[in-house]
């Protein structure tokens, strides 16, 4: 067995991950980001937010030349702004909601689509750290054409304990569920995840698995942890990412993913 191959590419997620509960990076992290880009290394975003919310971190920190969105779903270049997407079936979501709102009575909704993020008035959490966007409204003008996910929440459950609630008769093929923790269950088109995502970026840079480095911290992240050469957790993430990394490095808050790169950027 030959040395291991060097990093050209480190793919990070945003919430929990590169940034802590304030929507910001840390001074250390946004230095140990600027240090590792200098140092010749792509740093990305790969995250469950739209990518409206986004870009405006992506430009601010040169995360470039790509961030993944919606996990998986969206692939937007930082510094034009254009987006690709890959959504649910169009004229399919409409339904799709009708399903699980019959099977889990009290859920409500959200609809990711290219142009916006549009929410039931019931649905946001009132503590919510980033701004979602559009804001309430009427999900049906938005249900035809071009939505990447439907997120369905149903108050004081588990995001887990709803995802087990949607079998493959609720779901009907339509969708694939998913989920980042808390009790957002995120209904994704079949086959789409932050992993998928970063394979198509990654493919178009020339860069291969083995020389990719991603960092998550939630169930969400797991694919992603389980295709790149090196799989990293940070320390308060779920058993399952803890187990699927090939590491584990501090949490947010304790700048676990400035510790990383410091290491990454020594032996680059």
């Amino acid at each position: 067995m030959g040395p291991p191959t060097p990093p050209r590419l480190v793919a990070c997620d945003l919430d929990g991950t590169l940034i802590a509960r304030d929507n910001v990076l840390s001074p250390r992290v946004d230095a140990a980001v600027s240090a590792a880009i200098d140092a010749g290394l792509w740093v990305v975003a790969v995250t469950g937010r739209p990518w409206q919310i986004t870009l405006e971190i992506a430009r601010a920190h040169r995360l470039l030349p790509a961030a993944v969105c919606s996990n998986g779903g969206v692939l937007v270049d930082v510094e034009s702004g254009k987006v690709e997407h890959t959504g649910l079936e169009d004229g399919a979501v409409a339904g799709l909601i009708d399903r699980v709102r019959d099977a889990v009575p009290g859920v409500v909704f959200a609809v990711d689509t290219v142009d916006r993020l549009v929410h039931e008035p019931e649905f946001m959490d009132a503590g919510l750290y980033w701004d979602p966007g559009e804001g309430p409204g009427d999900l049906a003008p938005h249900l035809d054409a071009d939505v990447i996910k439907v997120i369905a929440r149903r108050p004081g459950m588990p995001a887990e304990v709803l995802a087990g609630l949607l079998d493959h008769e609720v779901l009907a093929g339509a969708a694939a569920p998913g989920h980042g923790g808390g009790e957002w269950v995120e209904l994704m088109p079949v086959g789409v995840s932050k992993a998928s995502g970063l394979a198509l970026l990654c493919e178009r840079l020339g860069v291969d698995a083995a020389e990719v480095v991603a960092v998550g911290d939630e169930w969400n992240d797991v694919a992603m942890v389980e295709w790149a050469g090196t799989g990293v957790a940070v320390g308060d993430a779920p058993a399952a990412l803890l187990a699927a990394a090939d590491r584990v490095v501090p949490s947010a808050a304790d700048d676990g993913v400035a510790a990383l790169l410091e290491e990454l950027v020594g032996d680059h």
